[in-house]
């Protein structure tokens, strides 16, 4: 089974956009035949994101109850991978970093991200950075299998 690591931008988007691409493709994941694979790291940037950047508080109605719950059904459905190694991959953005760490542990296939410092590295290690449209479009065409051996 493929599995996928979805970045903080995605998990966001499909929070406070649930009848958007991202909500549809964090909804469909066990039904779409992949796992979604996050560490504690992610969901703590998530909920710190959601919790306190002011911006996104304006923007959206919602309560920090829904946040905490949103984590937490996040925690319970993903594959959460402990201990991810340490990388140095993304020079413009080092906070990016988590991600292809936690990809790498997790054997991740693919990474779903809206996030340009991780798009442009196209593929690192055998892993392919895709947008959630293009995500979408890979397993809805069936072709979400492993990317390029490593």
């Amino acid at each position: 089974m493929p599995r996928v690591v979805v970045d903080t931008t995605v998990l966001i988007s499909g929070f406070i956009t649930p009848e958007g691409v991202s909500a549809k493709l964090l909804q469909t994941a066990p039904a779409q035949g992949f796992t979604l694979c996050l560490s504690a790291e992610i969901i703590e940037e998530l909920r710190s994101r959601l919790l306190h950047r002011r911006r996104i508080r304006t923007a959206y109605q919602y309560s920090d109850k829904q946040v905490h719950q949103y984590c937490r059904d996040l925690e319970t459905g993903c594959r959460l991978i402990a201990d991810p190694p340490s990388v140095r991959v993304v020079e413009r953005d080092p906070n990016d970093d988590m991600i292809i760490a936690c990809a790498l542990e997790a054997g991740a296939d693919h990474v779903v991200t809206r996030d340009k410092d991780l798009l442009s590295l196209g593929t690192y290690d055998g892993i392919r950075m895709v947008t959630p449209r293009q995500f979408l479009d890979l397993i809805e065409g069936g072709a979400a299998g492993r990317a390029p051996a490593r």
